[in-house]
């Protein structure tokens, strides 16, 4: 999330084309899961798809918004009224990258459950969506949340590779350590901007292991 006291300067831009293009992939993984649902009408594959489809909503919106902050620093208006616009768009777009987000690592973490309980997704959506919005430091809130479902989700993978041992299996796990290890950065990067970059290139890893692994399934 592009934060003033978090985003290095130089770095702003290169963040956006990061975000950009792990929209695009998150998306790709959507298709295809929507594909595969309506061949299979499994709805495990329903759920990946919506689970990635919201992800790629979140990265998205922060770009966009990023790219209006970008836009309103530039803008032919006084100073403090163009830090006004950016903050303005810096706080929507991080709302909304988180709103995102989470519900797509819910939908995530809820299909690895395996039990076709809706009231249950109902329960971590009210509670996880309530602490955002009326948290004192809702950014960092976001974070430790978005910690613990990453972390169970990179337990259920580390464990599905164990019982698989393929390598398909073994990226996605690999990829869940790392995107796990980049939330991780992001919620020390509050305090240090060194980590918000560190933990852009650790998402860009996963990204590209997810990639890797979407290759494989579909060269069968």
């Amino acid at each position: 999330m592009t934060l003033p006291y978090i985003s290095p300067r130089w770095f702003m831009g290169y963040d956006i084309a990061l975000e950009f293009i792990f929209a695009v992939v998150a998306l790709a993984i959507a298709f295809f899961g929507w594909k595969a649902y309506l061949m299979t009408k499994q709805s495990s594959a329903r759920l990946l798809s919506l689970a990635f489809f919201s992800i790629a909503l979140g990265y998205v919106m922060q770009s966009v918004f990023n790219v209006m902050g970008i836009i309103a620093l530039q803008e032919n208006v006084c100073r403090p009224l163009r830090r006004e616009y950016f903050f303005l768009f810096d706080a929507l777009g991080n709302y909304a990258h988180a709103f995102f987000m989470m519900l797509g690592f819910i939908v995530l973490f809820y299909m690895t459950l395996r039990i076709e309980k809706p009231q249950l997704l109902f329960v971590l959506f009210g509670a996880s969506f309530l602490g955002l919005f009326f948290s004192a430091t809702p950014l960092l809130f976001f974070f430790i949340i978005a910690f613990i479902f990453l972390l169970m989700l990179t337990i259920y993978f580390v464990q599905h590779y164990h019982q698989k041992q393929s390598s398909k299996a073994l990226l996605i796990a690999l990829a869940f350590l790392f995107l796990l290890l980049s939330n991780l950065l992001f919620l020390f990067s509050i305090t240090e901007s060194m980590f918000y970059v560190l933990a852009h290139l650790l998402e860009l890893v996963a990204y590209v292991l997810i990639l890797c692994n979407l290759w494989l399934v579909l060269r069968r």
